[in-house]
């Protein structure tokens, strides 16, 4: 099997395409080259810098709250049980970046419109830009457990668009974005847009478009990289080759790492355990269904409050835990997902209100298509995995007998923080190619 060098790269892309609108202070492109943080510097050849003179407005008392937590909980599993589908099929998704790509927008969005946004979230907007803000800064980085997020913002250079002055110092105080402005007509944009992408995912994903319709105003863009060591890992002994029950029935020969954890998780129809990455503050968590208990009935019927108890009272006992090696690549379009979910103005053509955000004279913007793309890798050193999605507009273990928990069946697995918590990614595991 074939691993990445590079361990996880999670990024959301938001291309949308106008069609209206009208709103108060705009401001004109810029014209200084922008220099990105995070992963190194990029700088687009023909993009313009569309922060000359604006000033970012800060977002004042920054912090997480229990129910900004729980308001998180309760959308993330939305995001997630709306895109697991019984196709027999394994999937990724990551809601912290489809929330951080999916906050940037809202910030843009008015009426009816924002109303929908901010009941999927079960909190305001200005709510989310808050949490958001400071939950991002507050998760750790190091050598052996990487994490960084960055934010890009792409505009049209048409003459008749006009960017929102109050949403970008907006955005840029909560989200700080880099700011671009482009020619979405030419090709060159299309390899501007991915050089950004493969920078600020350390070169694991090279592209997220192939070409842009000439209709596209903007391109929103969240990435976030995760690569981690485990605290723990895994030698050659504790791996072997062992069966594993494929969701289809079928039985697989793959190879099982082997260990003992110390912390177990217990609900009211699984079991599971946690596997903490290099310095403790990231943990790989798993949940494993009772025998009998279809993967897909027991997502769809995973409660959020439930799930944050589970995770905040984690038992520290032994554990014997079987995990299987397995690397798998995931897409989905969340147009449908999404508008199940109540956001259904966004995508219309004519119902969409982003007069927030931008005006481009007689035309109206709206989100045209929302793509995800996923990527994990686990393995005896980690974990490596890489998301991109694009909307486009356009303890110590007590001395009793051990657990046993062995992920020979499909199981639940997500990579959570250790402070708060929150998943990170979220996936299902139904077969072991």
């Amino acid at each position: 099997m074939k691993t990445l060098k590079r361990m996880t790269a999670l990024l959301l892309v938001a291309v949308m395409a106008l069609t209206v609108a009208s709103c108060g202070d705009v401001i004109q492109p810029g014209t200084q080259e922008h220099t990105t943080s995070g992963g190194g510097t990029y700088v687009p050849k023909s993009a313009k810098d569309l922060t000359a003179g604006v000033e970012p407005d800060p977002v004042k008392g920054a912090e997480l709250t229990q129910s900004d937590i729980e308001a998180l909980y309760d959308v993330y599993l939305k995001f997630f049980k709306s895109t697991v589908s019984d196709e027999k099929a394994s999937s990724l998704i990551s809601p912290l970046s489809i929330i951080t790509a999916l906050g940037m927008v809202a910030d843009g969005a008015d009426g009816e419109t924002l109303a929908q946004f901010e009941t999927l979230f079960g909190i305001t907007a200005e709510q989310l830009d808050k949490a958001i803000s400071f939950y991002s800064n507050s998760l750790s980085s190091t050598d052996k457990a990487k994490f960084e997020s960055a934010n890009s913002i792409w505009f049209t250079d048409r003459d008749d668009f006009k960017a929102n002055e109050d949403y970008i110092a907006r955005v840029l105080g909560a989200y700080f974005p880099s700011l671009y402005t482009v020619d979405f007509r030419k090709s060159a944009t299309v390899d501007e847009i991915n050089g950004w992408v493969s920078d600020h995912t350390d070169e694991m994903i090279d592209k997220i478009v192939d070409e842009l319709n000439p209709l596209t105003v903007m391109v929103l863009i969240n990435a976030i990289v995760f690569d981690a060591k485990w605290e723990q890992e895994y030698d050659e002994y504790q791996v072997g080759s062992e069966v594993f029950h494929a969701y289809d029935g079928t039985e697989q020969t793959i190879d099982m790492m082997h260990s003992m954890e110390d912390v177990y998780i217990s609900m009211n129809n699984a079991c599971g355990f946690a596997k903490y990455y290099s310095g403790n503050k990231y943990q790989f968590v798993a949940l494993l269904p009772d025998e009998g208990i279809d993967i897909y009935d027991f997502v769809a019927g995973l409660d959020a409050g439930e799930l944050k108890a589970a995770l905040a009272k984690k038992m520290h006992t032994g554990v014997e835990a079987g995990l299987p090696k397995f690397s798998y690549d995931y897409d989905i379009t969340l147009n449908s997902a999404l508008q199940s979910l109540g956001l259904t103005d966004a995508f219309k053509p004519y119902a969409a209100d982003f007069t927030k955000m931008a005006t481009v004279d007689g035309e109206n913007i709206y989100i045209s298509k929302v793509i995800h793309k996923t990527h994990i890798d686990v393995d005896e050193d980690g974990t490596r995995a890489a998301a991109v999605t694009g909307i486009i507009m356009e303890a110590t273990a007590v001395a009793v007998e051990p657990k046993w928990v062995v992920l020979d069946r499909p199981f639940v697995y997500m990579i959570v923080d250790s402070e708060y918590n929150l998943p990170i990614f979220m996936g299902i595991v139904t077969e072991i190619e």
